[in-house]
């Protein structure tokens, strides 16, 4: 059986691969050009956390829908938070990298917003499914 191929999936799988890279230039001291970009904003690595973490729960939350149910994408938002929680804190077994409470803000503002645009992209959902 041939099942459609979900662009949320592939999005998240993207997003996985992305941070996942992230995370080992950071962690053996690689710092590619656009690590290197990112520290010369202000707050450039907080952004950072914010978008990148925010996309990934959001492209995850939207693999599942519009079956999932509300507590299912907090759910989906919460596995997210847990592997940022996870990340953040192994960083004090690499001497190259902080522990950063900022980072876990940045993180959690990500998460938040992700989880409010599932919300509402849930109830959008609820109601095209009305009125057609």
């Amino acid at each position: 059986m041939n099942m459609p191929l979900n662009k949320y999936a592939v999005f998240t799988l993207f997003m996985l691969i992305l941070i996942a890279g992230a995370i080992f230039s950071a962690d053996t001291g690689y710092a590619n050009a656009p690590i290197q970009l990112i520290q010369q904003l202000p707050l450039g690595d907080k952004w950072t956390h914010a978008i990148l973490y925010g996309s990934l729960a959001f492209g995850l939350g939207s693999s599942f829908m519009p079956g999932f149910t509300k507590l299912g994408l907090a759910r989906a938002v919460l596995c997210v938070g847990v592997f940022t929680f996870v990340e953040e804190f192994s960083q004090y077994w690499f001497p190259l990298r902080t522990v950063d409470a900022g980072d876990l803000v940045a993180n959690v503002i990500g998460l938040s917003i992700a989880h409010y645009g599932l919300w509402r992209t849930k109830k959008a959902h609820k109601l095209m499914r009305k009125a057609g």
